[in-house]
C-alpha cells in the first residue's frame, strides 16, 4: 500500500519497473489511461473552443469589414449630400445627384429625398418666379407710365423703361443710385423724397416734369410697402389729358355763358351736354326784369357798332351784380335783362338797389365822355314758374315760362308810368325778410294787361338819389292819405293831399299821375262803385 501510494504521488520511473508489483503497475496504467482519456476529452473541448473562437473571429472580422464598407459608403453619401447643399448655394445643383442616396431606408435616405424634393420644388419656384419676373418686366416696360421702386433711405431699387427713357437714361443707370443723382428733373426727386419723409402711406398728386426741355404734367401715385421700408411710384403723363380737360373746361365755361351753371343745377344736370329738349322743373323763383328807358331813341343816334359797344359795356358793368347777390341771368333781350333769384326775395331787391347804384357810377363815365346818361327801370315778382329747355332738336334755349315772368316784365314797364326806379309786387313785399331795412312806399293797386287779378304795387326808394328819397319820405304820410281817399272814391280829398305832396316835391311822378288820373275818373267812374283798382290796358 505504501508503494501504491508512492506510485500515485509521483510518476513511475520506467527504470524501476521491477520495484513495482504487477498490480501496482496495472493500477498505474489504468490510472494513466484514465488520465489520458481525461486529457483527450480536454483536448477535444479545447479543439471545439478553438474552432468556436476561430469561427467567431472570422464572423466578427466579416462583420467589421461589412460595417466598415457600409460606413465608407455612408460617409461618401453624406459627402454627396453636403456637396449637393454647396451646389444649391452656388446655384450648380444637378437634379438626380442624390438618387442613389435616396434608395437608402435610413434617415440619410429620407434626408436625401426630402432635400432633393425641396431643391426641386425650389428650382421650380425659382423658374416660376423668373418667368413671372420676366412677364412682369415685359408688362411694366410695356406700360407707357413711369414706375420706380425706392428704398426708404432714398436709393433707387429699380425703374421701368418708360421712366428711364423719360430722362434719356437706361434703367440700369438708376439701380443703387441716390435720388438726387437725377439732376435734369429735381422736382421729381423732391416729390419722392418729400413723400418718403412724410407720415403718409399713400399719395396722389400732379407734378410738373421737364422732358426734353418741354413741360409735362404727370399724375403721380405712390404707396409705401414692406412695413414702410420701400416705396413704389407710378406716374402717368397727363399732359394731353390735362390740355383736353382745359379745352373742355374752356368750352364748358363758354357754354356756361349761354346757359348758366345754376340753371343746369335746377334741372339736375351736371353739364350742358346732358340737357335735353323738354327738361324742366317747377319751383318758386324771384324774377327781376330791367330795361333801359328810351333805348330806341338813344340807339337812333348811334351806329350799329356803337350800339353793340354800348350794350356790351352796359351789360358788362351790371351783370356781375346779379351773380354777386345769388342770382343768375336767364337771358338778355336786347338792352333788357331777365334774371332769376332762387333763394330769398331780399336777394333780388338788394341786387336791384346795387344795380341802380352801378348805373349811377356808369353814368358818371358817360357824362365825362360826353354821352347822355341813361335811366333804367326794374320790376320784381316772385311766383312758381317752369324753368326748362325749349326749342327743337337743333336749337335749344333755356327759358322760364309762367304768368309770374310776364308780371315781372309788366312791373318793369310800369316804372316809367310811376316815375320809379324799382317796383315790386305784393308777393315780394309779403315775403321780405326784415322789410324795415328798406324804404318802401305803397304806390298803387292795379291790374296789368293780360292778368285779371289786382295786385298791390310798392316802390323801393333806397336806390333813389338821396334828395329824391328824402322828399318822398317826407311826404309819405300825405301821399298815403291821398291814396286812402283815392281808394274810397273821394276825389277832392285825395287831390288836396296830392297837392300837398307836390308843393314839397314837384317831381313826384306818382303824385302827378294820380292828380291827372282822378280828373279822368271824375268823368268815367261813379265814386260809389269805385273799387280803388286801376286797370292798365297797355303793356
Amino acid at each position: 500500500m505504501i508503494l501504491i501510494n508512492q506510485m500515485n504521488a509521483k510518476k513511475i520511473n520506467p527504470k524501476n519497473f521491477n520495484d513495482y508489483s504487477k498490480q501496482e503497475l496495472a493500477n498505474y496504467i489504468e490510472k494513466l489511461e484514465q488520465e489520458l482519456e481525461e486529457v483527450n476529452e480536454k483536448n477535444e473541448e479545447l479543439d471545439l473552443l478553438l474552432e468556436t473562437i476561430t469561427d467567431f473571429a472570422t464572423s466578427l472580422e466579416n462583420e467589421i469589414y461589412t460595417r466598415n464598407k457600409e460606413m465608407s459608403i455612408y460617409i461618401e453619401q453624406v459627402k454627396l449630400v453636403t456637396k449637393a447643399a454647396v451646389a444649391v448655394q452656388n446655384n450648380t445643383f444637378e437634379p438626380g445627384c442624390l438618387d442613389q442616396v435616396e434608395t437608402r431606408d435610413d434617415p440619410l435616405g429620407i434626408l436625401a429625398k426630402v432635400f432633393q424634393d425641396m431643391v426641386s420644388n425650389l428650382k421650380s419656384r425659382e423658374q416660376q418666379l423668373a418667368d413671372a419676373k420676366g412677364q412682369l418686366e415685359a408688362v411694366l416696360n410695356a406700360v407707357p407710365g413711369m414706375i420706380c421702386w425706392v428704398s426708404n433711405d432714398g436709393f433707387y431699387i429699380g425703374v421701368n423703361q418708360s421712366l428711364a427713357q423719360t430722362f434719356n437714361l437706361s434703367h440700369h443707370d438708376f439701380v443703387g443710385k441716390k435720388l438726387n443723382f437725377l439732376q435734369s428733373s429735381p422736382e421729381f426727386s423732391k416729390f419722392i423724397q418729400n413723400f418718403i419723409n412724410s407720415d403718409q402711406t399713400s399719395i396722389s398728386q400732379e407734378i410738373l416734369i421737364y422732358k426734353n426741355e418741354q413741360k409735362h404734367y404727370y399724375l403721380m401715385v405712390a404707396n409705401k410697402y414692406n412695413k414702410n421700408q420701400a416705396v413704389v411710384f407710378v406716374g402717368i403723363d397727363i399732359t394731353e389729358r390735362r390740355k383736353a380737360q382745359q379745352d373742355l373746361e374752356q368750352e364748358r365755361n363758354a357754354f356756361a355763358r349761354f346757359v348758366p351753371s345754376e340753371y343746369l343745377e335746377f334741372l339736375g344736370r351736371e353739364n350742358i351736354v346732358n340737357i335735353q329738349l323738354g327738361d324742366h322743373i317747377s319751383r318758386e323763383v324771384s324774377i327781376l326784369f330791367s330795361d333801359i328807358r328810351s333805348f330806341t331813341s338813344l340807339s337812333e343816334t348811334m351806329t350799329p357798332q356803337e350800339i353793340f359797344n354800348f350794350i356790351n359795356s352796359y351789360l358788362g358793368g351790371v351783370s356781375p351784380i346779379i351773380r354777386n347777390h345769388g342770382g343768375f341771368i336767364m337771358k338778355y333781350i336786347g338792352d333788357s335783362i331777365m334774371a332769376a333769384f332762387p333763394n330769398r326775395v331780399n336777394d333780388a331787391i338788394n341786387a336791384a338797389i346795387s344795380y341802380i347804384d352801378r348805373v349811377k357810377e356808369y353814368n358818371k363815365g358817360r357824362r365825362k365822355a360826353g354821352y347822355i346818361p341813361i335811366k333804367i327801370g326794374i320790376g320784381i315778382h316772385i311766383g312758381h314758374m317752369m324753368l326748362g329747355i325749349v326749342g327743337e332738336s337743333q336749337r335749344l334755349q333755356a327759358d322760364a315760362l309762367s304768368d309770374s315772368v310776364n308780371l315781372a316784365s309788366r312791373l318793369e314797364s310800369l316804372t316809367k308810368i310811376y316815375g320809379s326806379s324799382i317796383l315790386i309786387s305784393d308777393s315780394v313785399f309779403d315775403k321780405l325778410d326784415n322789410p324795415e331795412n328798406y324804404k318802401i312806399r305803397f304806390i298803387d293797386r292795379a291790374t296789368v294787361k293780360g292778368r285779371k287779378g289786382a295786385i298791390n304795387l310798392y316802390e323801393i326808394l333806397n336806390s333813389e338819389p338821396e334828395k329824391v328819397m328824402d322828399l318822398k319820405l317826407k311826404t309819405q304820410t300825405d301821399f298815403e292819405q291821398a291814396l286812402h281817399f283815392y281808394s274810397k272814391g273821394k276825389w277832392a280829398e285825395s287831390q288836396n293831399y296830392l297837392r300837398k305832396v307836390l308843393n314839397i316835391n314837384q317831381e313826384d311822378g306818382a303824385a302827378l299821375l294820380y292828380l291827372n288820373r282822378i280828373e279822368t275818373l271824375k268823368t268815367l267812374v261813379d265814386p260809389k262803385t269805385w273799387d280803388g283798382v286801376w286797370h292798365f290796358t297797355q303793356k
